[in-house]
Order: structure tokens, then sequence, then C-alpha cells
């Protein structure tokens, strides 16, 4: 759930910018200086710039603590405290807040630091200080505060299990902050309506309230809020079914992700912290040395000894110091990235998952079915495909070029172009289905204009299976068509194999010819497996070689007496053997059905 923090800085326009940095072209004076500086910072913060903002609010601290104004070091802080918990440094943040703490209580304050520590988890300590923040705002009569503060304090009940409470404070944050025109806790008590509503899986509401928050959030140029929203949106649709819109709202939310918090912004926060030391640093010892110098010469010169020697060794393990945190900086890094890579990768085997067949969508059609499915990696280039009109049914299973991501993104593309072309376009003899397969999938990949032509495809085997009054009956047709997949029919012990024509679905070198039509006689009892070929490719026994189909037909013969669960469990306890130590090194599908 997203919460805008209290000190949110308000939505400021280039224009406001502009005039600010004017203003601070034409000021001498030390204070008015640090507080346009601090203006400028929180609206680099609200643009989403943390290096920027983080950068002024250090220059307007200096010239307070310059001037002992503790007021404005305060103010500093608690912006820098807050910006750093938008990064996600929330120790960094703690740091900042709790110095504040130490010297000045502020309804602000304590807004802050409830954000904090809601973002580490900690509700009960979040609620305890927006409960406190909340007491101060309501003295100073400040509803645009209140408002805000009414959905945080609801996000809490939320968490704590408390919803109709929650959903009251939300709806009178809501109600407070529309007619005061407040347009960002707008956007936040919209966000947290849709995301409690997605909680209690009322998906209708739950879009209803987020898809206003994403149009307001981006009215107003709010990157914060649009990108938790559309992290949520893509959550919704994947509950509801609609993987294509799903995916669009995710890579949406990446793309703000990575521009708000990148390597880049930490390493320049990083620095500019550095040098804000330094300069202190700096000062100090300017200081010290004017005060030396009422003193003796002979004091003055042994000072001066001392401190050279000081600042060599000083130098020497801030050296030492600062390669050690770019080791530590860099590793921090390549961690987050690899996490952040795999989080993706591993949305995206939801998303997969979601396009193929249900289990309750194959066991209702096809009652007396197993399927093996091993991808090689987190998602696969194996997909199948199932699908029932009332008429025939139809089963596919393929194999796209490559494995992991680049073939999950070809299984998602030949998913959605047997669907346009059965389910819409009423296609349905399997050659025709294979020829009009082939054709998309060409279309698709060499675009008019592209700089190279793309080879890449897949191998398939396409069924149709004629039903009659709503069941398959013994002699009932089976029709077939195969790109380099063939289609096994186990009939009494014994292992019948339809072969596949030689060319893939895609571009090949060779001539392209129309994909053969296949009718045979079926039987009840007949198993018809269709397969990728990761089974068979697999290396392994005893002299690591090849799987092969010859055993694979001689498995699929000697588990013939077996039931459909024993059968598949047999398969996968031989698989694994035959690949002991090793490693699988393709993905693996099978999709058996008993007619």
């Amino acid at each position: 759930m997203f919460l805008c923090v209290g000190t949110t800085f308000g939505q400021k326009t280039g224009k406001e910018l502009d005039s600010l940095i004017q203003c601070l072209k034409s000021t001498e004076n030390d204070t008015a200086r640090a507080k346009i500086l601090r203006s400028i910072g929180t609206i680099y913060v609200d643009m989403g710039n943390y290096p920027k903002g983080i950068e002024n609010f250090l220059q307007s601290k200096k010239l307070f603590e310059k001037a002992k104004n503790d007021y404005g070091v305060f103010r500093c802080d608690n912006q820098l405290g807050v910006t750093y918990c938008f990064m996600g440094d929330y120790k960094t943040a703690l740091d900042y807040l709790l110095k504040c703490k130490q010297g000045i209580d502020d309804g602000r304050l304590y807004d802050n630091l409830g954000f904090v520590y809601y973002n580490q988890n900690n509700i009960q300590s979040s609620k305890i200080y927006w409960e406190k923040s909340l007491d101060f705002y309501k003295k100073e009569s400040d509803n645009k505060t209140i408002a805000r503060l009414l959905n945080k304090i609801g996000s809490c009940w939320e968490i704590q299990g408390k919803i109709d409470t929650a959903i009251s404070y939300y709806k009178q944050s809501l109600n407070m902050s529309e007619g005061l025109n407040d347009k960002m806790n707008t956007i936040n008590a919209l966000a947290s309506l849709g995301d409690v509503y997605f909680g209690q899986k009322n998906y209708s509401l739950a879009l209803e309230y987020e898809n206003k928050s994403l149009s307001l959030s981006k009215e107003i140029g709010d990157l914060q809020s649009t990108r938790e929203t559309e992290k949520m949106l893509s959550d919704i649709y994947l509950k509801i079914g609609k993987c294509d819109t799903a995916l669009i709202h995710y890579k949406n939310y990446i793309a703000i992700k990575d521009s708000l918090v990148n390597g880049d912004n930490i390493k320049q926060v990083t620095k500019l912290e550095e040098n804000f030391k330094f300069d202190k640093e700096r000062e100090i010892s300017v200081e010290k040395l004017q005060h030396q110098k009422n003193q003796r010469n002979i004091f003055i010169t042994g000072f001066g000894i001392v401190l050279c020697l000081s600042v060599f060794l000083f130098r020497l393990f801030k050296r030492n110091q600062k390669a050690k945190m770019i080791i530590t900086e860099q590793k921090k890094i390549v961690d987050e990235k690899k996490k952040e890579m795999t989080d993706n990768i591993n949305y995206a085997e939801r998303i997969q998952r979601a396009i193929l067949p249900s289990d309750e969508f194959m066991n209702k059609y096809f009652p007396d079915n197993f399927i093996i499915y091993k991808p090689k990696d987190i998602v696969s280039g194996d997909f199948y495909w199932a699908y029932d009109d009332g008429v025939s049914k139809y089963v596919a299973t393929a194999d796209c070029t490559g494995h992991g991501v680049s073939g999950a993104m070809m299984s998602m593309i030949g998913t959605q172009l047997l669907n346009k072309i059965v389910v819409e376009q009423k296609i349905t003899q399997p050659d025709l289905v294979l020829n009009a397969l082939r054709g998309e999938i060409i279309k698709s990949l060499n675009r008019e204009g592209a700089s190279e032509e793309r080879k890449d495809g897949m191998d398939i085997s396409f069924c149709r299976i004629i039903k009659y009054d709503g069941f398959i009956h013994n002699g009932i047709k089976l029709e077939c068509a195969c790109a380099n997949n063939s289609i096994y029919i186990l009939r009494n012990g014994e292992v019948f194999e339809v072969k596949p024509d030689k060319m893939p679905i895609g571009k090949y070198v060779g001539e392209e010819k129309p994909f053969t039509l296949n009718e045979l006689k079926v039987q009840e009892g007949d198993l018809i497996y269709t397969l990728s070929d990761g089974f068979c490719d697999q290396f392994g026994g005893e002299k690591g070689k090849k799987l092969m189909t010859k055993r694979l037909k001689e498995w699929i013969a000697e588990l013939s007496p077996l039931n459909m669960v024993d059968t598949k469990n047999k398969l996968e306890e031989r698989f694994k053997q035959w690949i002991g130590e090793g490693e699988q090194i393709d993905d693996v599908t099978i999709v058996a059905i008993k007619v």
C-alpha cells in the first residue's frame, strides 16, 4: 500500500523552480538563501530527482548551522530523513529523524517517524506516532494534514485486520481531501480504498478506485503515486485473468521505479554526503587554526606539524575506508539488481502460468489426463494450449526457440496467436491452423523495415478430437498436424507414432510447404501423447547419452497398465534418475490425454 509522507512537499511547477533559482542568485542574506535552497530541494524530491534534492537540503542545512538557526537545521534534517525513506534507506532516514526528535517536538516530525516505521513494518510504532501527529494538527486546525493522517492511520488498522475501521478512516480522508481540493491526498485515499477492496477480492471496486488514483497522479505528475498504482493495477488485472493488461501496467511500474531509484542516484547521494562531511570538517579545522593564531609561534609551528601528520594519516584512512565503501556499495547495487531481475522473472512466471490452461479446465474437458511441465529456468519456452468449442476438443504442445525469458516471450506470442486463429477466426482444421500460425509468426517477427531477418519460431503438434453428443466415442476421428514434433498414440500396450513435417513454425532454410493433415481413427482407451523434445534430448544415464525417443516409447509401453497419476509419477521418477547428478538442459513438457 502506498502512503504519501506528511511533508511531501507540494506539487510545484517548473516555473516556480526557475523563480526560486533566480531569487537565490539575487539574495545575499544567508538565512533567506537557506530557506530558498530548502524549497528548491523539496521541488526536486517531488520530481523524483533525489540527488538534487539532497544536495540542496545539505547546502541549506550548512547555512542554517552557520546562522545557528536550530529550527532551520531541524527542518532540513527532517526533509533529508523523508528523502532517504523514499529511496528505501530506512536506517539513514531514522538517523536524521531521531536526531530531530532530540531537540524539537513537532507534528511534522511525528508524521515522518510514523512513515519510516510503517515502511519497516513496525505498525504499532507507526500508529502511535501518527496518532501523536494527528493530535498536534487538530490543535492547529490543519485540515489538509488531518486528512492525510486519517488515511495513514487507516492503513495501520487495515494491516491489523480491522478492515471496516480502515475503510471508515479512508473514506473520511477522501471526503475531507476532495472538499479541500487536496489532489495529493485524494490520490492516496483512492489508492488506499483500491488496495483494501483488492484484499477483499472486490476487483471491480478496486479497479474503480485505482484507476481514479492513477488518472489524478498522472494529471499532477506525481511519479511516486503513479509507480505504486501501476503495480497494484497489474496485480488486479492478473487476478481477473487479463494478463496482457497486467503486463503493460507492470512494465510501466518497472520503468518508473528504475527512474526513481537506481545506482546512479545512490552514487550521487553518497558523494554529496561525503562532500558535505568533508566541508564541515574543513570549516572546523579553519576555526581551530584561527583561534590558535593568538598563541605562541612555537606552539603554532608544532601544531602545524602535528596537523599535517594528522591530515596525511586521516586522508590515508579515508582513502582505505572509501575503497571499502565503494566495494560494499557496488556489491549492494549488484545484489539489488540481481534481486530485482529475479523478482521480475518470478512475476513473468506467474503471468505465464496464468496463460496456460488451468487444471480445472483440463479436468473438465479432458477428464483423464496428466501434464508434465518442467521449465529449465523459472520461465519456459514450452507451452501447451487447449480449447473446447462445443463440437470438438483441441490440444497443442509447443517448443519455442530458446528457453528462459526469450522462450517465454515466444510462448506468450504463440498462445495469443492460437486464440486469435482458432477462437476468433474459427480456423479449426489442424493443418490450416499451423499454416495460419506460421504466417502470423513470420509477420510478427519480421516486420517491414526490420534490420535483420529473424529465424525465431516454434515446433508444435496440434490435435483436433471430434466429439459426438458431447462425448468422445470409440472410432471417433483424430485430426492432427505436426511441425517437427511427433505425436504418440498408445493402444493396447503398443505405441504408434504420427511423424511430423520436418519444418518449423517460422522462417527456415528450405522450401515452405503447406503442413500435412493427418486423419486417424481413435478407440476408447487410446492414450494420446503430445510433447516437446526436452524429455528425449536430456543427457544422462550411465554413459551420459541422450534419452532418445526410442527409450521414451519403451517406457510409455511398459507403463501402459498403470492409471494416469501413476504413469505421470513413474515418468517423472525415471526422468530424474536419468539426469542423476547432472542438470536439466531444456524445458520439458508432456501432455497426455486418454480418449
